[in-house]
């Protein structure tokens, strides 16, 4: 037995030789060389490929907010038009009220005598019930 190891020795050794000669280490050294410049291309395309997929996709997501943002706030833009409609309604139905009592209290100043009016102050007062300052004697005639 000990014959046989000996002989599967020197094969190794001559292996290993043969390995490392000049033409075999050259060898060797190209097939690394080139493993490491394919790993390092493959490396540098895949960061490539994956900066490119980031800019792509952060395009798209800048978009799909863009959207999402202008739709949410012209709802909120016509739910607050809405809002002043409606509250511009109640002013110009106010005012009508306001304008129709004034024109009223106007046609009424011609059939009032001057007894009646004298009592008016000429200056300008507060009027609780309508919550203004006036010196328009229309304003005080509800106060006598």
């Amino acid at each position: 037995m000990t014959h046989a190891k000996n002989k599967r020795i020197p094969r190794l050794i001559a292996g290993y030789r043969a390995l490392f000669s000049k033409i075999g280490f050259k060898l060797i050294v190209l097939i690394l060389c080139v493993l490491m410049l394919s790993m390092g291309s493959l490396a540098y395309l895949a960061t490539e490929l994956m900066v490119e997929f980031g800019e792509y996709s952060v395009g798209i997501n800048k978009k799909h907010i863009r959207k999402k943002t202008t739709l949410f706030l012209s709802r909120i833009m016509e739910e607050q038009a809405r809002r002043y409609e409606n509250s511009f309604s109640k002013i110009s139905l106010s005012s009508a009220v306001i304008a129709r009592q004034a024109a009223l209290l106007l046609d009424q100043k011609l059939f009032l005598t001057t007894e009646e009016t004298k009592d008016w102050s000429s200056s300008s007062g507060f009027q609780p019930d309508l919550g203004v300052f006036s010196d328009n004697h229309f304003f005080f005639k509800s106060s006598l």
